[in-house]
């Protein structure tokens, strides 16, 4: 079985735009860490588990995406990270198991290549490692025992890095 896979499209491209600058624009706090031991690389977050367009209307398009590739999910929990030049991330596992997931949404509406801010995912079983740029309404989905990291933007970059992380539980069948 495949263990990352990337999308293209996620949301109609006006909803997509509205959304993206809602969130840009909204309250962040800097209080997210790659894990609770980490106190050095800290980043920008904004918990979206009471907002029923992330825990509803996009999750439902997020769960229609992953049936493509017969996987059932269920929400564990959602939530916006945030990355300005400095805050890089650090290489880290959401979970330590394959039944527990990650989808990861671009939420930029523009992004440029030489601003960097790629996610860095590791294969599980060999020494390969996939790059993914942060193209606009696009995501990632992959197991959350895999080793990953979302790199800063760059210092050219004239905004603040911007996803939509789905932690999921694989249903079974």
């Amino acid at each position: 079985m495949t263990s990352i896979y990337q999308f293209n499209d996620i949301l109609d491209s006006k909803e997509f735009h509205e959304k993206s600058e809602i969130l840009q624009n909204d309250s962040w706090k800097l209080l997210n860490k790659p894990d609770q031991n980490d106190n050095q690389h800290r980043f920008w977050i904004k918990d979206l588990m009471q907002d029923t367009f992330y825990t509803k209307d996009l999750f439902e398009t997020v769960k229609n995406v992953v049936s493509e590739h017969n996987f059932d999910v269920e929400l564990h929990r959602v939530y916006a990270n945030g990355q300005t030049f400095g805050q890089s991330g650090k290489l880290h596992q959401d979970y330590n198991n394959e039944e527990q997931w990650t989808f990861l949404i671009y939420f930029n509406h523009i992004w440029d290549i030489h601003w960097g801010g790629h996610t860095i995912v590791k294969d599980l079983n060999e020494d390969k490692f996939y790059s993914f740029l942060p193209v606009p309404n696009s995501g990632i989905f992959f197991r959350g025992d895999l080793w990953h990291v979302g790199l800063e933007p760059t210092s050219m970059c004239p905004i603040m890095r911007t996803t939509i992380a789905y932690k999921l539980d694989i249903k079974e069948k």
